[in-house]
């Protein structure tokens, strides 16, 4: 037999070092494979973290631009679901009229179908739903496993739920600036899932961008609201009703400026109202307005104007500056009522009075007139001449002016003065 090969202590040694070396390198090897991966994992979280904030960004241009506000609901919906690595989504407007403690109505969803949907198209506040319980405690409500939630067992929305394939949701309450509850933003996960901090941190980004979105929708609606309640009335108001922008071109005219005028809207466009105010009156009646105009201040003035009979009729122009919520000058609103009969009756009254001026003065009449509940006397100048006293000089009351009557006649005209 050969005897076996039995090795030096030398080699043992040579030995014993390469394996301590490659052992060393295999270690360095694995923590290198650990540092690429851990590389790896933060470029990927770097890379979601920037596709999520130009999401955001890239939404919030879209948000100031003009688009129908369905498609703008359904792109916050679509950012919501992305953020979240969801599997459906849903918006809802809340409308507090309804019921005891207001309704959440949904505006735009995703992942759900039709039915779905519909089944979920009101929900109300005492309904068990993480929207319902997030309307009530104004609060973010999580549910990672609709089986273990104490609030929606053995409800009619569990098995709603279910049915649809949702296991795991959320939902955001979406507050106004002025904290008003507005609405809600809700995503759901089709199996048993709790969001991460990062997650929940950009979704409330997303829920300021989405609560003011509700809230510019529902200023734009009262805007609506209230400017045909504005048209309404002053419709039927029998008032010329008019209002200009800040540059004196015409917005709105009511039914009575049609009427009067026979003219529409298109008629008076780019300052084309000038033309119906009389020659003689225009340049006057115009600066007047253009200086209004340029400091921004209440207008009045007078002036005949064209009829749509073609007669020429005096109205009576008074408009109130407008401002925007910024402050902004944006023109006038103001009224132009037909003053015609007013002026007719004013030159009557005007020539009456010059007639018994004239007439006074022709048979050597004085006036005089008495407040019977101070007894005071007002003489003009003829009476105080007829009487032969100063303009200074007029009585106090009656009983002075009596004193001054021959005795016989007092009676006589205390009688007729007391009638």
């Amino acid at each position: 037999m050969e005897a076996p090969n039995v090795l030096k202590p030398a080699e043992e040694e040579e030995i014993v070092c390469a394996v301590r070396v490659l052992t060393r390198l295999a270690e360095h090897v694995r923590e290198n494979r650990r540092l690429i991966e851990r590389l790896s994992e933060s470029e990927r979280h770097l890379a979601a973290e920037y596709a999520d904030a130009e999401l955001l960004q890239n939404l919030s241009c879209e948000l100031i631009q003009e688009q129908p506000i369905e498609s703008l609901y359904e792109k916050i919906v679509d950012a919501a679901v992305t953020i979240m690595r969801s599997d459906y989504g849903t918006i809802q407007s809340l409308y507090s009229e309804r019921g005891s403690g207001g309704e959440l109505h949904l505006l735009a969803f995703r992942g759900f179908s039709l039915e779905a949907a519909e089944e979920f198209k009101w929900v109300p506040a005492d309904a068990p739903t993480t929207c319902a319980i997030a309307l009530r405690t104004k609060q973010r409500v999580v549910v990672p496993d609709f089986d273990q939630c104490d609030f929606m067992a053995g409800t009619q929305a569990l098995t709603a739920h279910l049915q649809a394939g949702v296991y795991a949701a959320q939902s955001t309450p979406l507050i106004a600036r002025n904290g008003n509850l507005v609405g809600m933003l809700s995503t759901h996960w089709r199996q048993p899932h709790y969001p991460s901090h990062r997650e929940l941190r950009l979704l409330d980004v997303l829920a300021r961008q989405a609560a003011d979105l509700i809230d510019r929708k529902r200023a734009e609606e009262r805007l609506r609201d209230s400017e045909a309640r504005f048209r309404i009335m002053a419709d039927v108001s029998p008032v010329i009703i008019w209002v200009t922008d800040a540059k004196g071109g015409i917005e709105f005219i009511n039914q009575a400026y049609r009427t009067f005028f026979g003219v529409t809207e298109e008629d008076v466009q780019d300052q084309r109202w000038k033309f119906l105010i009389h020659p003689d009156d225009a340049q006057q009646y115009v600066g007047e307005y253009m200086r209004c105009l340029r400091e921004q201040t209440p207008f009045y003035a007078r002036s005949r104007v064209r009829r749509a009979d073609g007669t020429w009729r005096w109205i009576a122009s008074y408009g109130a500056p407008r401002f925007s919520s910024t402050g902004e000058f944006s023109g006038h609103a103001g009224s132009s009522p037909d003053i015609q009969d007013l002026i007719i009756a004013q030159q009557a009254v005007q020539e009456h009075a010059e007639r018994l001026r004239l007439a006074m003065a022709g048979g050597e009449m004085g006036a005089w007139e008495i407040d019977l509940e101070t007894e005071t006397v007002v003489w003009d100048a003829k009476q105080h001449a007829i009487f032969g006293r100063s303009l200074n000089d007029t009585p106090k009351n009656m009983s002075e002016f009596y004193a001054l009557l021959h005795p016989d006649d007092v009676n006589r005209i205390w009688q007729a003065a007391d009638a």
